[in-house]
């Protein structure tokens, strides 16, 4: 099969297509390296349903958790290849593969908006997730037991529930406090913060959300 060159970019919900050029004469991504390494977009093989089903659910994932950011979708990365995403938050930019199933590919999504929404946290509202979490499984090596990606894995595996139908996650009168927190950034709400305190020039880093949110948003 030949190898397909295009890849998209989305940025403020608009999905624009990038055209791969071959090696040597890569497509890098602005501003971002791994380890050390400028981060290219490759060609190779798209997932047969990604530009009909998943290429949106992606584009509207990316434009309701983290309007703010621009997202890189390709069929590989050099550098990275290994990897189905990754989020750089402190430039808020996300690179996320094109060559997997619709399911990983959504849930992948979610994790790396996890990683862009997290930097804008206040830290008291992480460590007190982290402290939630820490009865969760001891994973084995250095990558998995590191607090974001549990948190992200949790958000990730929040999102996914709710996608998939399990909405009483929600419901009730006694919701966990990270439920809310996820709620609040999976249904759009904290990324409309962002953006109207960008707007209106006056953001700061971190966001004081929950002391804001409405009992209506879990009704």
């Amino acid at each position: 099969m030949t190898p397909e060159h295009r890849a998209w970019r989305l940025s403020g919900g608009v999905i624009e297509t990038l055209e791969l050029p071959p090696h040597p004469e890569w497509f890098y991504v602005p501003d971002i390296t791994s380890k050390g390494s400028p981060v290219c977009l490759i060609p190779g093989h798209h997932n047969s349903d990604y530009e009909t089903f998943t290429l949106p659910l992606i584009a509207e994932i990316a434009c309701r958790l983290t309007p703010w950011s621009t997202w890189y979708l390709a069929p590989g990365f050099f550098d990275c290849h290994l990897c189905s995403g990754k989020a750089w938050g402190e430039i808020e930019v996300v690179v996320c593969r094109t060559d997997i199933n619709p399911p990983h590919s959504v849930a992948n999504a979610y994790h790396e908006s996890w990683h862009l929404a997290e930097a804008l946290l206040r830290p008291d509202l992480l460590a007190a997730l982290d402290a939630r979490l820490a009865s969760g499984p001891a994973w084995p090596g250095d990558y998995y037991p590191q607090a974001c990606e549990r948190r992200a894995r949790a958000f990730e595996h929040f999102a996914m529930l709710f996608d998939e139908g399990c909405r009483q996650i929600i419901a009730g009168d006694h919701v966990p406090s990270e439920i809310q927190l996820f709620w609040y950034v999976y249904s759009g709400g904290f990324g409309r913060e962002i953006m109207s305190k960008r707007a209106s020039k006056r953001a700061p880093r971190r966001s004081g959300i929950l002391s804001r949110m409405k009992a209506s948003l879990f009704a």
